[in-house]
Order: structure tokens, then sequence, then C-alpha cells
């Protein structure tokens, strides 16, 4: 892998335009139910009923989109955390060789 390749913020505007997205496309937070407001809770809905051919269609296809969406993120950070894995191996390389070539010089510098 090239160095260019180990970019680890190439995909992070995409990733954040995504994010932000998503987020205007979320409804406002409900409103907290006071004694004075206070409604029947809903049942929940029952899986037994029948669903609409159309609405079970619609629902696969935004799902599929999901996933899609899941598993390109799940790529990109998979691959960003072996990004930074190898830059983290390759800093303690550095630091490690860095620390032997100070020891050699403090040796040769102390007197015997």
């Amino acid at each position: 892998m090239s160095a260019k390749d180990d970019d680890l913020y190439v995909d992070l505007d995409d990733l954040l335009d995504k994010k932000e997205e998503e987020s205007d496309k979320k409804p406002p937070p409900k409103k907290q139910k006071t004694a004075q407001n206070e409604e029947a809770p809903k049942p929940p809905p029952r899986y037994d009923s029948p669903i609409k051919e159309k609405d079970a269609e619609a629902t696969i296809e935004a799902l599929k989109k999901q996933l899609v969406a899941v598993q390109k993120e799940n790529n990109i950070l998979k691959r960003n955390t072996g990004i930074l894995y190898r830059t983290a191996m390759n800093e303690i390389e550095r630091k490690d060789n860095r620390i032997e070539t100070l020891e050699r010089e403090l040796d040769l510098l102390r007197p015997s």
C-alpha cells in the first residue's frame, strides 16, 4: 500500500455529508407527556396483522438501501482501523529506534 492509499481522512467529508443528510431527515424529538395532556399509550403493532404488499416492498427496498450504506460505512471503518494500526506500529518502531540511538549517545557521553 502506498502512502496515498493510507490517507485516513480521504472519506471523512463524504461521511460527514451523509450524516448531515440523515440528521436533516430525522423528525423532531417527541414532546414529553405531562399529567395534563397524558394520552393512553398506543398498543404495539401486531405482527400478525395483514401488511399491504406495496408497503412491504417499500420497506424491503428501504432496508436494502440502509444495509448497503451500513456495509459501506463498515468497510470504511475497517480500512481506517487498519491504517490507524499500521500508523501506530510505525510510530512505535520509530520511537524505539530513537530511544536506542539516544541511549547509545548517552553511553558514549558517560565517563567509564
